[in-house]
């Protein structure tokens, strides 16, 4: 990415809705893009997150609803 040129990056993290009540889908999608971020930054690319949150959809789509979203700067 950084020898792409990208100079940012923006991390949105999302959960699919399965789970409990104590089951914070909402708190695991904000750790997945806080997670991804500090990978990125760590790797010399400035990252911070934005807000996702929790997709709708059958369990089938649940893999693919477990995800981080980037968005990049260049």
């Amino acid at each position: 990415m950084k020898a792409g040129g990208a100079t940012g990056a923006v991390v949105r993290g999302y959960a699919s809705p399965e789970g409990t009540a104590g089951f914070d889908n909402v708190a695991l999608a904000r750790d997945r893009a806080t997670n991804t971020a500090a990978y990125l930054n760590a790797h010399g690319i400035t990252a911070g997150t934005a807000e996702g949150g929790v997709l709708p959809g059958a369990e089938g789509d649940y893999p693919r609803l477990r995800r981080a979203d980037m968005s990049f700067q260049y």
